[in-house]
């Protein structure tokens, strides 16, 4: 009687390959199920300043693209979607000082505000995460304070600034 089985090389061949198949759907379900995060949505709750919420709207979707593309996300199901609600921006007064924080006259400013909300849906809408946000930048980062249009390249620097963030806080 023996006490082992000898196997034949076909027998050992036909294990391999299956064991082979059986892996390869494994890794292809697991990469199927994890997409990087590229759907972006943005929603706007502001109230009286109309200009800037629509320059928001239309510009912040880019800078997310963006950020998502310079650093991917990957740890959300095929098909998420992120969605941004803005709930408030925030923009100092033009002081024009030459030092950072402080106004022609001395006193402190407040830095440039941006405050949302981030939600991450799956396909069905489920939501798979809700966080807020909020992102500063200096009131100087428009270029020159004395300017009647720096109110646009402040809201950018923001927007730039929150895209930055959001990817971070996502990753």
């Amino acid at each position: 009687m023996r006490l082992w089985k000898s196997r034949s090389a076909d027998g050992i061949l036909r294990r391999v390959f299956i064991a082979a198949m059986l892996m390869a759907a494994l890794a292809h379900a697991t990469s199927a199920t994890a997409d990087v995060l590229r759907r972006v949505e943005v929603h706007s709750d502001l109230h009286g300043v109309a200009a800037i919420a629509a320059h928001i709207r239309q510009a912040l979707p880019g800078h997310l693209k963006q950020a998502l593309a310079d650093n991917p996300v990957q740890r959300f199901p095929a098909g998420a979607k992120l969605i941004v609600r803005i709930k408030e921006v925030y923009l100092s007064q033009d002081g024009g000082s030459p030092f950072p924080n402080t106004s022609l006259s001395g006193e402190f400013l407040m830095p440039d505000s941006i405050s949302c909300d981030i939600v991450v849906v799956d396909v069905r809408g489920k939501v798979l995460l809700t966080q807020p946000m909020l992102a500063n930048s200096s009131p100087a980062s428009g270029g020159a304070l004395l300017s009647p249009y720096n109110e646009r390249h402040r809201v950018e620097a923001l927007m730039s600034m929150l895209a930055y963030w959001v990817v971070r806080r996502l990753n």
